[in-house]
């Protein structure tokens, strides 16, 4: 498990300053990747109109997590989300096909 440096606590602090609770994503899919996904919405939220894509961790494949649970994970550490489905038309079969989709919501600048 990585330490937190100076650095890693003042952006836990800033993240926490904007309603986010970290601790439980941190033991999850480790402190690179908090770091990475904090630095990435918080930089991606000051542009004029962001879109903000989803990242996703590294070991997210290879330990099967459902996007749905990772979703959840995601908004119970309070990142704000817009989530949808876009429905399509399966070309094989002819059946409606439902595609959850996400994207972040830009952070509260303070």
């Amino acid at each position: 498990m990585h330490k937190v440096n100076y650095y890693h606590s003042e952006l836990l602090n800033q993240a926490k300053a904007h309603g986010l609770d970290l601790e439980r994503l941190r033991k999850r899919y480790g402190l690179p990747f908090v770091i990475k996904l904090f630095k990435y919405i918080k930089k991606e939220s000051l542009l004029k109109k962001p879109k903000i894509d989803p990242i996703f961790p590294e070991r997210f494949l290879a330990d099967k997590i459902l996007i749905s649970d990772y979703i959840v994970e995601l908004e119970d550490s309070g990142f704000p989300m817009k989530t949808w489905v876009e429905d399509f038309i399966d070309e094989d079969t002819g059946e409606i096909v439902g595609i959850q989709r996400f994207v972040f919501k830009p952070l509260k600048t303070h």
